[in-house]
């Protein structure tokens, strides 16, 4: 599952620990591991006969596929990090919400995305505060970009997220790629806004 040797070590000297339940507990995740990778497998495949004229993909199947190479780039890039602080099944269920947004929604939630890097250039660049208004409509509009792939709304995770915004220099320089300090900010906005 990714997790540290020491981490593993620390886990089996628990005297609460329960090498049956854990085992099922890593075998339920090996099977929703094998099912991901059967899917992107089958369109990988898909995408070479495509790209070879030998079959023609609808646009709902380019969709999805689309869909699960996000996924894929994300638990790359995070996963581990994502799955030790919300556990696995917190995030299955985000990828599983990926998966079933439509087309509509999927589009409005990277267009709401887009408002929000915007947003935060422009808070920066005036040197807004994160604890007035600007900074409140920031951390509402991030609030409702978790709603379209989280599972259900924590404010004590969204702000552990917004934490690993400044902590973790792959989430910092996502947000700060354009303009420094937007990371700060929108972590700034989260912790004075939400509760």
């Amino acid at each position: 599952m990714g997790l540290e040797l020491s981490t593993i070590e620390g886990i089996i000297k628990d005297p609460a620990f329960n090498p049956l339940e854990a085992l099922r507990a890593h075998l339920d995740h090996l099977y929703k591991e094998e099912q991901n990778l059967r899917l992107l497998i089958e369109t990988v495949k898909k995408t070479i006969q495509m790209e070879e004229g030998k079959i023609r993909m609808t646009d709902q199947e380019k969709f999805a596929a689309l869909k699960r190479e996000l996924i894929e780039e994300n638990e790359e890039k995070y996963g581990k990090e994502l799955r030790e602080k919300y556990g696995d099944k917190t995030i299955e269920n985000s990828n599983q919400n990926m998966l079933n947004l439509t087309a509509k929604e999927y589009y409005a939630m990277k267009e709401l995305e887009g408002k929000i890097l915007e947003a935060l250039k422009d808070a920066v660049t005036s040197g807004a505060s994160a604890s007035d208004a600007v900074g409140r409509d920031i951390a509402m509009m991030h609030k409702e970009w978790l709603a379209y792939t989280w599972p259900s709304y924590d404010p004590k995770a969204h702000l552990g997220l917004a934490e690993m915004y400044v902590a973790d220099e792959r989430f910092q320089s996502y947000y700060d790629k354009e303009l420094p300090g937007c990371a700060k900010f929108l972590r700034d906005a989260i912790c004075a806004h939400i509760a």
